[in-house]
C-alpha cells in the first residue's frame, strides 16, 4: 500500500511495507538451492526511500525577441536512505543530494533550431545505488554506482511548420 498526506505544500512518502513473500518453487534441474528474497515480510519494501524531494527552478532570460528564448534551469533532488537488500551487510544504501543544470536556447536568431547544454551529477558526487544480491549465495556483495558527472548538448531542428 503507498500511503501519501499533504503537508505544508509538501508530499511526503508514508511507509511501504512488504506484506507477504511467497517462496517460489525451483524446478529440480535448477542450478541453484533457493532463492532468498531481498526484503522480509513486514520489512521496508527494497529501493523505497522513505523521502525523495525534488525541486526545480527556470529562469527566463530577457532577451531581446530577434536572440531567441534562452532559459536556466536547475534540478535538486534529495533521496533518503533506503533498503536495497536485506540479507547484504551493506544493502542500505545512504542519502543522497543531487544537482543537475541546464541552458536551453529555443529559436536561436529566429531559426527553427533549439540548442541545449546540459550537466548532470554536478558536484560528481560518488555513491551507491544498488548492491550485487550476491551476499547469501557467495557470502559477498559489491555495489553498483551511480553514474559520474556527465555533460552535453542537444540539437533539435524542426522541418516544416
Amino acid at each position: 500500500m503507498h500511503l501519501r498526506r499533504k503537508l505544508h505544500g509538501w508530499e511526503e512518502a508514508g511507509t511501504t511495507e512488504v506484506k507477504e513473500l511467497v517462496p517460489i518453487e525451483l524446478p529440480s534441474e535448477s542450478p541453484f538451492l533457493r532463492i532468498e528474497p531481498s526484503s522480509r515480510t513486514g520489512g521496508p519494501l527494497t529501493l523505497a526511500p522513505k523521502h525523495r524531494v525534488t525541486l526545480g527552478a527556470s529562469y527566463i532570460l530577457p532577451l531581446p525577441d530577434f536572440v531567441g528564448h534562452v532559459s536556466l534551469g536547475a534540478i535538486y533532488v534529495h533521496t533518503a536512505k533506503q533498503l536495497a537488500n536485506e540479507v547484504s551487510p551493506i544493502g542500505v544504501m545512504p542519502a543522497t543530494d543531487l544537482l543537475n543544470l541546464n541552458v536551453n536556447w529555443a529559436d536561436a536568431f529566429g531559426s527553427p533550431g533549439d540548442l541545449a547544454f546540459f550537466v548532470t551529477n554536478v558536484t560528481n558526487a560518488i555513491y551507491p545505488v544498488n548492491v550485487g544480491g550476491s551476499y547469501a549465495s557467495a557470502g559477498f556483495d559489491g555495489y553498483y554506482m551511480a553514474p559520474p558527472r556527465m555533460w552535453g548538448f542537444r540539437l533539435r531542428y524542426s522541418f516544416g511548420e
